[in-house]
């Protein structure tokens, strides 16, 4: 089995309506903030897979893990999705959405947002938490 990754990313929402079309709102990689710890009270996490030559019927585990720049977890419990998939000669296409909920950045930096295939990391993608510049108005 061959997988590629045709995205991953983090957004603000993320919605599926019934004919299976993707909706990404407010797609962002830096969060400002004045102070950390910083509460953020939603984001979601979405990705997309082709996944080729599956050759037996088999089920897919996804999750995603959050790592501070210090490398502490900050996910208590990180997300998981199960999905079966079909045995196919064709490419076939696998996509995720985490919601996650009053997630706290315990400090400023470069955060890795990994999505895991399998229990073995898959790819990264990287969030920056950065401190808001204020504006001084004369």
């Amino acid at each position: 089995m061959n997988i590629k990754k045709n995205f991953l990313l983090v957004c603000e929402n993320a919605l599926l309506d019934n004919n299976n079309k993707l909706s990404l709102i407010g797609i962002f990689s830096a969060i400002n903030t004045s102070k950390v710890p910083a509460m953020h009270p939603n984001l979601f996490v979405v990705a997309n897979l082709s996944i080729e030559e599956i050759k037996k019927v088999t089920n897919i585990k996804l999750s995603v893990e959050i790592f501070s720049p210090s490398g502490k977890q900050i996910i208590q419990k990180p997300p998981v999705i199960e999905r079966p998939l079909e045995v196919k000669d064709s490419t076939q296409n696998v996509g995720c959405i985490f919601e996650i909920r009053n997630i706290l950045f315990p400090e400023f930096g470069l955060y890795d947002v990994n999505l895991v295939i399998n229990d073995k990391k898959f790819e990264t993608f990287t969030l920056e938490v950065r401190e808001q510049q204020t504006q001084n108005v004369n």
